[in-house]
């Protein structure tokens, strides 16, 4: 069996997003030990690992575990090897978006004390934690704008979420709450809707 997941022990090596590597797509984390513990209680002994760096988009990469088991014969188990490096690799990944998601904070601070009306862009989970765990919520939101039909015509705490085009002929600021696709929407804004609204961006992208 060939298998290849995200490596939780070298999330600090990853660009992405603060906290990003924690959200909702995944339920468990590996490391190559963790994984190869899981897959010793089930009688597969490891043949190899490799742990290289994945390039999901222009501005994303996620390091993974590449691994190969084989069946051992019944009864057989390989022994359990306690994974200290996964947590300590953890704990770096932790405290670096700490300080990365720090870093954003006055930004938010100052939309929230303003009450200009807001508009955040992005409905997924990047809107969600700030939302949970930042001053955003206290800010005079008005709308949040997502391209993707499926989040169209919902709410998040009874703020709708709207289609681009909805948003055309208002004044309020437009937060662009996404790291990857930043700079995509502010072309999207600037160019393709040539809207004339203030734009905040959170992140220093090169």
């Amino acid at each position: 069996m060939f298998i290849t997941v995200p490596d939780a022990s070298k999330y600090a090596a990853g660009d992405d997003a603060p906290y990003q590597e924690f959200s909702l797509e995944h339920i468990n984390y590996f490391g190559p030990k963790s994984l190869a513990n899981l897959m010793a209680r089930y009688g597969f002994r490891c043949l190899f690992t490799r742990q290289a760096m994945q390039r999901c988009n222009v501005r994303t990469v996620t390091p993974v575990v590449h691994a190969a088991f084989e069946k051992l014969p019944a009864g057989q188990k390989p022994e359990w090897v306690k994974d200290n490096h996964t947590v300590r690799g953890l704990e770096r990944y932790v405290a670096q978006s700490k300080r990365d998601n720090d870093a954003v904070q006055p930004i938010l601070n100052k939309l929230a004390s303003s009450k200009v009306p807001v508009i955040v862009w992005g409905a997924g989970s990047h809107t969600l934690r700030l939302l949970a765990t930042s001053r955003l919520a206290e800010a005079n939101l008005t709308a949040i704008v997502d391209s993707n039909p499926r989040y169209q015509g919902k709410n998040v705490n009874g703020v709708p979420i709207l289609k681009p085009d909805a948003i055309r002929g208002t004044d309020a600021s437009i937060l662009i709450s996404s790291r990857v696709f930043q700079q995509n929407i502010q072309s999207q804004i600037k160019d393709g809707l040539r809207l004339q609204n203030n734009v905040v961006t959170l992140y220093h992208l090169d």
